[in-house]
């Protein structure tokens, strides 16, 4: 890539001298709308536009452009966000107006003329570049005098942090209709019923001569490598802990199917538990994150702009064996059209897209065995969203390989966000998330 491509010019028409640009030029808006309905569109005006280099020369580029976007979008909508970065804006243009203001108020003789004269460069430090300049009106003095003129004060644009998603608390719901409905499944199969884990009770699942576990947890590593291809599987013909003989075995090294674009996001990074938590008293151990213990619906969600295609990594560990509902763990994804779904790892014994034509994960075209699938210690999960569908593995085993429309795909209200096109987690027991990764990629073709 030539060092000479300039992104906001070539692609928003924002020349060097107004670089790098505040939230509202990088928008195209003017400074200080307000309007949320205006800033919103102007957002996803420019959003769409820097997709459509996603598969060019320029496309990590087009994705660090568009994470830009995304947070001058955030904060612009959020209305006490906004209040401090124009106060920081407004702040920094004092010295130019107050300059101006003591040219007007010194100057003896009657305006001639308004001439625009472009504030010198200045470059700040480890940018290499002009900031802002701006022009400012003049006056000339009487007849036979030379034009004065005046410099306006560079613009320095404040960063404000993150910018701000809080989400809104809900009350605690009715117990969902699922888990009534596998109740009686349930009751059958498994002695134990699963109302008491919908109540709370630390039921374990009956199990008999569980297999013993000889090898060592692996480090945190995704499930895929950044070509596309898997990391060593596991080894094929060992079910592991309380896996069913219904469980996929680990199947032979595929050949790739996409590349990566740019470097993977460490999401539990970004997470800011005052902001970001919709339910439940999620907390942070080091660079871990854990979710509470035996609360319904708990969810936070994981803030970043999400790619058209993209691998999501999540390394979870699994403190103890868990059944029926006390073990519901859901993966909160988005999709094309920006539709937002779940991935039910497992919940009852059953995992599966959730919801699918309004079907629930346990009754769907892509519901499946999983009871066991979470083992005791850590687990790998990976799913490889694309434009086409999606894959989802759990240590090693494809458990849906969906293609389709996005469109079938909804969310359930008990599991809804505030933010209906972010990632997020979703449980209803206390699980320690030591790694979510999010990597763009791009299909290859077959």
């Amino acid at each position: 890539m030539p060092d000479s491509f300039d992104p906001y010019y070539k692609w928003f028409g924002i020349s060097p001298k107004d670089q790098p640009p505040n939230h509202y030029r990088l928008l195209g808006l003017d400074r200080f709308e307000a309007d949320p309905d205006v800033i919103e569109s102007a957002a996803d005006r420019q959003m769409s536009h820097l997709r459509s280099f996603q598969t060019g020369a320029h496309a990590a580029l087009s994705q660090k452009l568009l994470n830009e976007v995304a947070a001058a979008k955030l904060c612009l909508l959020d209305a006490a966000r906004r209040a401090a970065y124009d106060q920081a804006l407004r702040a920094t243009a004092q010295p130019a107006i107050r300059a101006a203001q003591r040219s007007e108020d010194t100057s003896a003789a009657p305006i001639t003329a308004s001439v625009p004269v472009s504030a010198p460069e200045r470059d700040i430090a480890g940018a290499g570049r002009p900031l802002w300049q701006e022009p400012v009106l003049i006056a000339s003095a009487a007849a036979g005098l030379s034009i004065g003129t005046v410099v306006a004060g560079a613009l320095l644009l404040l960063s404000l942090g993150k910018p701000s998603m809080a989400p809104s608390g809900d009350d605690m719901l009715e117990v969902p209709s699922e888990a009534r409905t596998i109740a009686a499944e349930e009751k059958e199969a498994n002695p134990a019923p699963p109302v008491a884990a919908v109540l709370g009770a630390d039921v374990s699942a009956a199990s008999s001569a569980e297999a013993t576990q000889s090898s060592s947890t692996t480090s945190h590593r995704p499930a895929f490598g950044l070509n596309g291809s898997e990391n060593q599987p596991v080894d094929s013909g060992r079910t592991g802990p309380g896996l069913s003989s219904e469980l996929p075995v680990a199947q032979p090294k595929p050949k790739p199917t996409y590349r990566a674009i740019g470097e993977p996001m460490n999401l539990l990074a970004g997470i800011d538990l005052g902001r970001d938590v919709v339910k439940g008293e999620w907390r942070q151990d080091g660079q871990d994150l854990i979710s509470p213990e035996r609360t319904l619906w708990a969810r936070v969600m994981l803030p970043c702009l999400v790619p058209e295609e993209y691998l999501l990594t999540v390394v979870v560990d699994c403190p103890k064996r868990r059944s029926g509902f006390n073990e519901n763990f859901n993966l909160g994804l988005v999709g094309r059209g920006n539709r937002q779904f779940m991935y039910c790892i497992t919940a009852y014994g059953k995992g599966g897209l959730f919801l699918l034509d309004g079907k629930e994960w346990h009754v769907n075209e892509t519901s499946h065995a999983a009871r066991g699938v979470l083992k005791t210690g850590e687990n790998v999960i990976a799913c490889i969203v694309r434009t086409t569908g999606l894959e989802a593995r759990v240590n090693d085993r494809t458990f849906i390989d969906w293609k389709d429309n996005f469109g079938r795909l909804s969310v359930q209200p008990a599991w809804q966000c505030p933010n209906t096109s972010v990632l997020f987690l979703g449980t209803c027991c206390d699980y320690r998330f030591t790694k979510v990764e999010l990597q763009a990629i791009r299909s290859l073709s077959e």
